[in-house]
């Protein structure tokens, strides 16, 4: 593995051993630490993180195999805030990842409890970095992603139809009659609404998976940057799509009142900062509705595809309503994108 990355130069790895194991929903993660003859050399890793499916998940090795082909193509860009790879394997069967072991420098919330509001600026401009690399960029749809076009709404929109009607009989009378008459009202305006992502105009590549915790927060904030992980759900979409995931689905209603447009002032600041042009205020703010909207049927394909748990959906379901409401995405049902 060192060699391929060019890192044997110097210290010769002697012994790995492991320092902790931890079972994820769909990963397992374990922490290694290399044991080098005359210690490491220059850009050596002392500490290693590796990822490996669950053997009995069919999906979680369909997601880390994608990953390993996400930092084999664009690990080393630097304009993404990535952690240094090591290792990248897509192998159908046995995919791995192995990536530095930031541990000592890096930290996530103990959940489900938010990441503070420092932590909040670090991952927004994390994502802001990731999005203006990736605006508009033509290798969009043929390098990476796929683009949206009449056909692919029509998809989009059949899967949704079908999980709603699974959402339904799942969840019987639990889900009230009005949050019920939120989705009636939506499902016929989704085509109209989904014409937005066709094409590029103002699309970039998103996390797709955008929850404080797959970022690592540095824990000296004036020497280290954040880095997104989990890098399993690229897809091409609105920026907004990361961040109302991370605010709208994932905030009870008094923290997301509190931060929600400060975090979006300071991310649309950090995307022209940038580079980014001919993508005002009043665009990201109706993008950030329609992403809200889109994410109504966030807890529904996921209580439809039995891998998450309630415990995550039902809370998710909760919330993102709220935010419809708060935030009268209502109003927008009767536009085109």
């Amino acid at each position: 593995m060192l060699a391929a990355r060019g890192l044997t130069d110097a210290g010769v790895p002697v012994a790995l051993t492991e320092r902790a194991r931890q079972r994820h929903l769909f990963s397992l993660h374990a922490r290694l630490e290399v044991e080098y003859r005359d210690g490491p050399g220059r850009g050596q890793p002392s500490r290693l993180f590796l990822k490996l499916p669950l053997v009995e998940s069919p999906l979680s090795r369909v997601m880390i195999a994608d990953e390993a082909r996400f930092y084999l193509a664009f690990g080393d860009d630097p304009g993404l805030p990535l952690v240094r790879w090591l290792a990248a394997d897509p192998d159908p069967e046995h995919p791995s990842l192995v990536l530095d072991d930031l541990s000592d420098t890096h930290t996530t919330p103990a959940g489900p409890v938010p990441a503070s509001r420092r932590q909040t600026e670090a991952m927004i401009d994390a994502l802001a970095r990731f999005h203006a690399r990736w605006w508009e960029d033509p290798a969009l749809g043929v390098a990476v992603g796929e683009r949206w076009d009449a056909a692919m709404v029509a998809r989009t929109y059949s899967l949704v139809q079908e999980h709603y009607a699974r959402f339904r009989d799942l969840t019987g009378d639990a889900v009230s009659p009005g949050r019920l008459a939120v989705y009636e009202a939506v499902l016929p305006a989704w085509p109209g609404l989904a014409r937005r992502l066709v094409g590029l105009d103002r699309l970039t590549l998103i996390h797709g998976d955008a929850h404080s915790w797959n970022c690592l927060f540095p824990r000296d904030p004036e020497k280290d940057p954040a880095y997104l992980v989990d890098l399993s759900t690229c897809r091409i979409r609105t920026p907004a799509n990361d961040l109302a995931y991370m605010m709208a689905v994932m905030w009870f209603p008094d923290l997301r009142r509190r931060w929600e447009l400060p975090m979006l002032r300071r991310y649309h600041d950090r995307l022209m900062a940038a580079g980014v042009s001919g993508y005002a205020w009043e665009d990201l703010w109706w993008d950030y509705r329609f992403a809200v909207i889109v994410h109504l049927f966030t807890p529904v394909h996921q209580a439809a595809g039995g891998e998450v748990p309630p415990s995550t959906w039902w809370y998710n379901l909760e919330r993102v309503h709220a935010a419809f409401e708060d935030l009268d995405c209502r109003a927008l049902l009767n536009a085109t994108g």
